[in-house]
């Protein structure tokens, strides 16, 4: 009588839904932009929140997104699903970052010297709204995440939330400190630095990102199958059960 053994495929315990959020971050080209954009949520939450400006940020975000994609799938003749490896996606999505981080970072200090010398308040109140404009970013590197992680939208986005307000817990664990010691106008020009020194990450993920996606994939081509069976000959058997 013949037997058969099958050799199960291993399973990644970071790939159950719980943990997926940290299986992405394993992910470097998407963890380098996430690292980028938290430190900007970080300096984002330590000031007044710019309600109007945001509102407007999110439909201008999604304007240049759609821009930026649909220049880029003019010139390849397709999609990023259709033609992976022609589609700059890297260059695509990442650069839609630039004009929300500039403004962002500039309307930041500009609020935090405002502060610093007790500017009239419609001052502050302009300036806020400059920077919830510049919070496009956030939504930026959702969509970048969620195309190089097609149906891991869920895992994506709690990724990103998991980095951001992990730094900007720790930014409000020491803004009170700064602002105490140096004052407003120089707190937030040391947080301001301190996101610049960030800012080469999302260059490095679209200068290595493909390299990196297309060495995954060789690796993944080399993993053992789901389900291998093995069946012993007939002869074998025979021999056995006699």
């Amino acid at each position: 009588m013949a037997t058969s053994r099958s050799i199960r495929k291993w399973k990644d315990p970071l790939g159950s839904p719980p943990l997926s959020a940290f299986r992405i971050l394993l992910t470097p080209e998407i963890t380098l932009v996430f690292i980028f954009v938290s430190f900007l949520y970080m300096e984002y939450y330590c000031v007044l929140p710019g309600g109007v400006g945001c509102i407007i940020s999110s439909l201008l975000n999604g304007k240049l997104l759609d821009y930026a994609y649909q220049k880029e799938e003019k010139r390849v003749g397709g999609g990023y699903r259709e033609k992976p490896e022609d589609f700059r996606i890297f260059r695509t999505r990442l650069f839609c970052l630039i004009p929300f981080s500039v403004c962002f970072l500039t309307a930041s200090l500009a609020l935090g010297w405002a502060l610093h010398y007790e500017a009239p308040l419609p001052v502050t109140l302009i300036i806020n709204f400059f920077v919830g404009l510049g919070t496009g970013t956030t939504a930026s590197a959702t969509v970048y995440g969620q195309d190089l992680k097609p149906g891991q939208g869920g895992a994506v986005s709690a990724s990103l939330n998991l980095t951001r307000c992990l730094l900007a817990a720790v930014g409000t664990a020491f803004i009170h400190i700064l602002y105490e010691a140096i004052g407003a106008g120089w707190t937030f020009l040391a947080i301001t630095g301190a996101v610049l020194m960030t800012v080469p990450l999302p260059f490095i993920a679209i200068k290595n990102g493909e390299k990196w996606r297309k060495r995954r994939q060789e690796k993944k081509a080399v993993l053992p199958i789901a389900s291998v069976e093995l069946t012993p000959p007939d002869g074998f058997s025979a021999a056995k059960e006699q």
